[in-house]
């Protein structure tokens, strides 16, 4: 054997081989972190930054610092944050207002609620007096002041000999929001109530703020406003509801919520002090490849209406399978499909009931929206599924019913077997264009009288409302659109009316022997809202005249 050849590169093959793991560790490093992206995974808080995806905050960021320092750095969005702006549009962050610095002279305007008064409001401020302008019977605006940002302003809202004493706010440069009860206004006294909000539904957008924690804000929101309640709506689906099965959302969908993010959103509400309401809800899977099949694809619009076909057909497969059930009860293939519906839908309520149970969910709802599957033949199936979870679940058991001034829920015999009620309140109201507050009033009343009594007296359960007021024309006619689409032609903007709705329930039911509390259905998850969708005219009642009226009922049940 011959001597090696000095020449020969022997001694650099081993910084090669360096080289070599050195790329493939970059590599693998580059891989985990685009992983980490597309699906919002966050590293914990520590001395190293966090990714853009994550924001550069503590978990409770608002959802615009989220982005704003990938915002910084990169002019093209692509995928990573593709799925928190709508439609990747970095604009609708940039529109979400942020406070102005401390120590700045800056224009101040007030929104102020109050209860009814037949004298001029007034406001009192820096000793000077202030007429309010009367927006309606409740709501007041004031214009045309200015104020330093950061400091404490103190002032007092008067009318006649009623006072609501002194009220001190910190100006940041927003219009001051007040939601105040007269002093002598006394409480309603109902410390037990369920009081809060449930988050509107947005796709992935509630996975992904929990996943990064900047759900927090909303949750902080919420709570400020007088919420002591946090509810979400959480989704299986039908594959088929003609077999019938329903599935987890989450296998076929990253980024649909799962037990990790429930788990981190119930955390989170907890620590602030939120009791938490899970609900459960199912909807229709909807493969890409089907959308793009049925040219569905293209537009929020297009996918918005696809869906609703979809939707709409499966709903008339279970209402035809509720009614052959009502009419041919002894039929076997009739049986035979709810029997599978009952152990398709146990699953996903076994399911959920063990998320509950870990987390000390408060209260969990035993769906919503249940079409077909909600008559009196199926009374004994509801019974051995409510026995079955409470097999699992210890905490407050209820079913949210849908209902419209037609409904007549006294024939379900199973509802006893729940804690309370949910009325998830769609029973028109008024046909009128513009009713006044007396005929809301009244008509809510004469509901009272006709449908929730009755329920009461059936069952003696607590009746806690989930209520899907719009800000709409025509509100009081609750005549359903699709909030995360554009705004159809017929619907205009009227945040009064929505105002009056709250306003006219509250008065006429929180004085009710049955009354267990109110939840809005949906808040949304910033204190603006997107142009290319219409919750600016649905049911969300953040920024809005009604989050102030609320406010102060809610301040009243403490």
């Amino acid at each position: 054997m011959s001597a090696p050849n000095p020449s020969t590169p022997h001694k650099k093959s081993k910084p090669r081989g360096c080289l070599i793991i050195l790329l493939l560790g970059i590599g693998l490093l580059i891989v985990i972190l685009i992983a980490m992206a597309a699906l919002h995974l966050c590293p914990p808080q520590g001395p190293w930054p966090m990714p853009p995806w994550c924001g550069t905050g503590a978990s409770g960021q608002n959802i615009q610092g989220m982005v704003e320092d990938f915002l910084t750095d990169n002019a093209n969005l692509g995928e990573i944050v593709g799925a928190a702006v709508p439609q990747g549009d970095p604009t609708y962050f940039q529109q979400i207002p942020t406070a102005i610095p401390a120590g700045q002279e800056a224009p101040l305007s007030f929104q102020v609620t109050l209860p009814l008064t037949t004298s001029e409001v007034v406001l009192d401020y820096q000793g000077q007096t202030y007429p309010l302008q009367a927006q309606s019977a409740y709501y007041y605006t004031l214009e045309g002041l200015t104020a330093t940002t950061g400091d404490e302003l103190a002032f007092t809202i008067n009318s006649g000999d009623l006072t609501t004493g002194e009220i001190r706010q910190t100006f940041t440069g927003e219009p001051l929001r007040v939601a105040a009860n007269w002093t002598t206004s006394g409480t309603l006294s109902l410390p037990d109530v369920m009081i809060g909000h449930t988050i509107m539904d947005g796709g992935d957008y509630i996975p992904m703020i929990t996943r990064t924690g900047s759900i927090a804000s909303t949750m902080d929101t919420m709570q400020k406003g007088g919420a002591q309640w946090f509810a979400y709506d959480y989704y299986w689906a039908y594959t088929d509801p003609s077999a019938p099965e329903i599935i987890a959302e989450s296998t076929v969908d990253s980024s649909a919520a799962d037990e990790e993010v429930l788990g981190k959103m119930i955390q989170m509400a907890h620590e602030r002090g939120l009791n938490y309401l899970l609900l459960t809800e199912l909807e229709y899977i909807i493969t890409p490849e089907e959308r793009k099949q049925a040219g569905a694809d293209q537009s929020i619009d297009e996918w918005m209406a696809y869906d609703a076909k979809k939707w709409s057909e499966g709903q008339a497969t279970l209402t035809e399978m509720g009614d052959k059930l009502q009419q041919n009860p002894d039929d076997p293939e009739v049986q035979a499909y709810w029997d599978r519906w009952f152990e398709q839908f146990g699953i996903f309520m076994n399911h959920a009931a063990q998320i509950a149970e870990a987390n000390n969910v408060e209260a969990l709802a035993l769906g919503k929206q249940l079409i077909g599957a909600m008559v009196p033949e199926n009374a004994a199936r509801w019974q051995k599924l409510i026995t079955d979870v409470r097999q699992v679940y210890h905490g407050q058991l209820t079913q949210a019913l849908f209902t419209n001034q037609y409904s007549d829920w006294t024939q379900m015999p199973w509802l006893g077997d729940l804690d309370f009620l949910i009325i998830y309140y769609y029973s028109g109201i008024s046909d009128a264009d513009h009713p006044t507050l007396d005929e809301l009033t009244a008509s809510f009343e004469d509901d009272n009288r006709t449908q929730f009594d009755a329920l009461y007296e059936k069952f003696g359960k607590p009746l806690v409302f989930l209520n899907p007021f719009q800000s709409r024309d025509h509100a009081a006619q609750q005549a359903w659109f699709e909030p995360m689409a554009s705004c159809p032609a017929d619907v205009g903007q009227d945040w009064l009316a929505q105002a009056d709705m709250y306003e006219a329930f509250l008065s006429a039911t929180a004085d009710e022997p049955w009354f267990g509390g109110m939840l809005t259905w949906g808040y949304w998850i910033t204190p603006t809202f997107p142009a290319e969708y219409c919750f600016q005219d649905s049911s969300t009642v953040r920024s809005k005249p009604a989050e102030l009226v609320i406010q102060r009922w809610f301040d009243l049940m403490k």
